[in-house]
């Protein structure tokens, strides 16, 4: 056979055969170049094509990758390998060829797993096997069994040293997100290049006897706490494929007291050696993106004598006012032609067992975006800061040849005040020309709230969330009236002309004499169109036929009034009667005597052609036209009394009391007496007897009054007529 040597791994792979094949042939699991023995680790296609001399064919070899038509043209092959291998399943349909199938061992409950050397091998009738270790040190097979060996998903804490293959692929478990070194007695992992995938986070983290890391050159992240809390670990090599060092990666490792960071790192967290900052010196080249990180968070650096090929994007000391932060990047770069800046902030939790499978005394701090923005220029600001903690800002920018360079190490700055959360606006009532506005909560640090209404209203991009999501403010560009300093969350607007307006809201938080903002309010549009109620309706003179009624001027005038005239027992309008807005007062004329009415006066806006009324349930009055006169007579009749007489004259009012009333005196008094009071369905009226040779004088009017006798109206006098008692 001819053999393949994979470049710097000690494997190998079949790519053909000579002429001298025997008729019965092994496919070993590994073979010698001399020097050492190398695990054959593939068979390429048409490895044994037309091989006619070959008739029996043994597989030890656990293939990791195996070709297409191994054995055409080999006619009465028989083929010998362990079932659910990758050859296997290749074979097994191949009807020019005897397959004999040899079964993986099984443990006493029938379950393929075995156990070699201090190692837990697990098939289940996959085409792989996974392995999991026991205790002190242990080397992981290449292949068991015909079948690869590709996963470490975990191992038990006893473990000391784990030797991996060149073989192995992946390690911890992609399912369950592992944390396989975690809490163990793990002294020193030493990861191969050859491994790709490190499933989970803080996957060595509290591993107190750790004391050396190689990561490897064939992954790309130190992940979330991998190494967190290893109190003894003196050394890591980071690896030429490692290009980002995750949140809390090193986090209160003391006993790292110097890092070499290559240039392929180009993304390190601001918490990635949170608690160690002042005991660390991070070694690399001038001008790269370690020194450049060191300088940015304060962390000791040593040059190794080497100076980086790309340069690094840096910041300028942030300038904080507030809830504002000012940043602006240090040189010129002509080269790029947008800028996209993040602001982040340190979040600590303690993870909540059982949710999460890593140790429950852990106290993790990630590294949560709070704004984007992009910007052409090299000076930004973020605004509307909420919280009073430490925030690190980074950028990167867009060359001219449209492609990113790397970002900036995270800078600093501290905000020291809390601002207020965004306003909600919860109720907004219009009554007339007043305006009231309600919050629906008030914020713990807000110390009073500006309240707006205006027009135009502009919108402005501010920044893009964590998330992702537009951030945008959107208030009136003309302010037409403002509340200021309000410390309730329920204000009243009075005395706001007719239009339409735009409502914005904004807390702010002191800090001396100084305010700082919140994010304003979503806007909310409010039309004052309907006037207020008419206020101070009353009447202020009637006759027979008309009423006039008066009423108070509102401070703002509306367009005009519209007073109406109902029949008070069938609300059927009567008249209908237009004012001018500068007139506070209207005779109604053409009515009926002694008729009971309501006057109602509404106010209106006309706005777009249309006109908006006042509410009308106050501004509403009952009035009574004057009663006719009577036409009194007067004759003499035996017993010296005195009939009275007139034409009746009964009042359209029904619902009250009308009355007529007849006054008297001889002509030696001065004044009149009330003689009596009649129903006003009544004729004619006689005295009693009066006084011989006396003159009396007689006159009587109409009086109308409502049931509950709040309203009266008198008519006017009759003529006064004369009779001498003989």
């Amino acid at each position: 056979m001819i053999y393949r040597k994979d470049t710097g791994r000690d494997t190998c792979g079949i790519v053909g055969y000579t002429e001298d094949v025997p008729e019965n042939l092994t496919l070993k699991e590994y073979v010698s170049d001399g020097t050492k023995d190398l695990f054959v680790y593939s068979i390429a296609d048409k490895a044994f094509q037309n091989c006619t001399k070959l008739k029996k064919v043994t597989v030890e070899s656990a293939f990791f990758e195996v070709g297409k038509n191994i054995f055409d043209g080999c006619e009465g092959l028989t083929v010998e390998c362990y079932r659910y291998t990758y050859l296997y399943n290749d074979l097994k349909d191949n009807e020019k060829i005897n397959l004999i199938v040899r079964e993986r061992p099984v443990n006493g409950k029938g379950e393929d797993k075995v156990e070699i050397d201090g190692v837990r091998y697990s098939g289940n009738e996959r085409t792989w096997y996974s392995a999991a270790g026991l205790r002190g040190d242990i080397s992981i097979k290449s292949g068991l069994y015909g079948t690869p060996v590709t996963e470490f998903p975990w191992m038990y804490n006893e473990v000391e040293r784990v030797k991996f293959p060149d073989t192995i692929r992946e390690i911890g478990d992609g399912y369950y997100e592992t944390c396989m070194f975690a809490e163990s007695n793990i002294r020193e992992i030493i990861i191969p290049d050859h491994i790709s995938m490190i499933y989970g986070e803080f996957i060595a983290s509290e591993c107190k006897m750790l004391e050396y890391v190689h990561t490897g050159n064939g992954y790309r992240r130190i992940k979330t706490s991998e190494y967190s809390d290893c109190i003894n670990l003196k050394k890591v090599d980071i690896g030429t494929s490692v290009e980002a060092i995750d949140d809390g990666a090193f986090k209160n490792c003391y006993s790292l007291k110097e890092l070499y960071i290559p240039s392929n790192v180009k993304e390190i967290s601001a918490t990635a050696f949170w608690g160690i900052e002042d005991s660390i010196t991070i070694i690399g080249e001038t001008g790269s993106y370690a020194e450049a990180y060191a300088s940015s968070m304060g962390i000791k650096f040593r040059s190794n004598g080497k100076t980086a090929e790309t340069p690094v994007l840096k910041l300028n000391k942030p300038v904080v006012s507030g809830n504002v932060i000012d940043v602006s990047i240090e040189g010129e770069h002509p080269d790029i032609v947008k800028y996209e800046y993040v602001l982040s902030q340190i979040i600590e939790y303690e993870p909540e067992e059982p949710d999460m499978s890593y140790p429950n005394e852990l106290i993790l701090a990630e590294v949560f975006t709070e704004q984007k923005v992009d910007n052409k220029k090299n000076q930004v600001k973020f605004q509307y800061v909420s919280e009073a903690v430490d925030y690190y800002i980074s950028v990167r920018g867009l060359k001219k040849d449209k492609t990113w360079t790397i970002w900036s190490p995270p800078k600093k700055a501290t905000v020291k005040i809390n601002t207020p959360v965004q306003p909600k606006i919860g109720k907004v009532t219009v009554n007339g020309s007043t305006v009231t506005v309600t919050l629906e909560n008030r914020d713990k640090y807000a110390d009073a709230y500006d309240y707006v209404l205006g027009i135009k209203p502009e919108k402005t991009f501010l920044y893009r969330d964590r998330s992702d999501k537009e951030v945008t403010q959107t208030v009136p560009s003309v302010e037409k009236y403002t509340l200021k300093d309000k410390n309730t969350t329920k204000v009243t607007f009075k005395n706001v002309k007719k239009g339409t307006y735009y409502l914005s809201v904004r807390g702010y938080a002191k800090d001396g004499k100084k305010k700082f903002f919140s994010l304003p309010s979503e806007i909310q549009k409010v039309q004052v169109y309907r006037p207020a109620a008419v206020t101070g309706v009353k009447l202020s003179g009637r006759t027979k036929d008309s009423l006039t009624c008066s009423w108070n001027h509102a401070k703002i005038s509306p367009d005009g009034y519209i007073v109406y005239v109902k029949d008070s027992d069938t609300g059927k309008t009567i008249k209908r009667v237009s004012v001018k807005k500068t007139i506070g007062s209207v005779t109604i004329k053409g009515l009926e005597a002694g008729q009971r009415y309501k006057v109602i006066v509404r106010a209106y806006n006309k706005v777009n052609g249309k006109n908006y009324y006042s509410a009308y349930n106050e501004s509403q009055i009952i009035a009574f036209t004057i009663p006719k006169t009577p036409s009194l007579k007067v004759q003499a009749v035996s017993g010296y009394k005195a009939k009275l007489t007139w034409k009746p004259t009964p009042a359209a009012y029904r619902n009250g009391k009308c009355e007529y009333i007849i006054y008297y005196r001889n002509a030696k008094d001065k004044s009149y007496q009330q003689l009596t009071r009649l129903p006003d369905t009544k004729g004619s009226y006689t005295t009693k007897a009066l006084k011989k040779n006396n003159s009396y004088y007689f006159r009587m009017r109409s009086i109308v009054r409502d049931e509950n006798g709040e309203h009266t109206t008198k008519g006017a006098y009759s003529k006064t007529i004369k009779i001498t008692i003989k």
